[in-house]
């Protein structure tokens, strides 16, 4: 019998961007089925701006926060600021995505009894561009596609993560937990994505028989008298 890969969990499928869907395919196919990978969401801090995250894996020894980009071209650095073929891209994705986890380790500590497993962070890019040019340590948080079975074996993943210690119990065995987080409390969401400026506001009006697409209602951001219906394979996530 094929292996099934790992299930990808998501508070709806239209939080999903497709350039999202290369990783998250990947992603599922890697890891083990008995890992958690929650995909596409918000955590929303008090009195803060929504946090936005592309991929969190609850491994056997930690938590891993994945930031995905999907960037063609060369990739430099000025500072603290990245650039793709001389073209800026922002702060680099390594310190963002590492005050993510910060947050929500404290997030889900206090939210699950007895879970006192790291929360890492790394960038998983999935187009051309690549960490060669940039700061050994910003380059050491930087993963491919290619490199996930190495961090799935965990005798050759000290070589891309820092080992942690050994417990009777493994971090993917709260998946209750961690559902019950993600879909109860009031401080995650569905990440909101624009699609050439609409937002989705009422998911899943029509759903393939063979789970092939869906539609949902959008309006448009900036005037909301302005609707259309939207589809989105669903082969990817599902």
């Amino acid at each position: 019998r094929g292996r099934v890969g790992c299930r990808i969990r998501y508070l709806n499928s239209a939080g999903i961007h497709p350039r999202e869907a290369t990783a998250l395919t990947a992603l599922s196919a890697a890891l083990p089925d008995n890992w958690l990978l929650y995909a596409s969401f918000q955590y929303l801090p008090p009195r803060d701006r929504p946090l936005d995250i592309d991929a969190l894996i609850v491994m056997d020894d930690r938590v891993l926060l994945l930031e995905i980009k999907d960037w063609n071209g060369v990739l430099t650095c000025n500072g603290d600021m990245w650039l793709v073929d001389d073209r800026p891209r922002g702060r680099s994705p390594v310190y963002s995505v590492a005050h993510k986890a910060r947050v929500l380790g404290k997030v889900i500590r206090d939210a699950i009894p007895g879970f006192q497993f790291y929360v890492d962070s790394a960038v998983l890019m999935t187009g051309t561009a690549g960490p060669a040019t940039l700061p050994p340590g910003e380059a050491d948080r930087i993963f491919t596609v290619a490199q996930l079975p190495t961090i799935v074996d965990p005798v050759r993943r000290s070589s891309l993560l820092e080992s942690q210690p050994l417990r009777p119990r493994k971090a993917h065995s709260y998946g209750p937990e961690f559902d019950r987080l993600t879909k109860t409390s009031r401080r995650f969401k569905p990440k909101e994505v624009d699609w050439d400026g609409y937002r989705v506001v009422q998911e899943n009006l029509f759903v393939h028989p063979k789970a092939v697409w869906s539609e949902h209602r959008s309006v448009l951001k900036q005037d909301s008298r302005h609707s259309a219906i939207l589809s989105f394979g669903l082969q990817y996530w599902l």
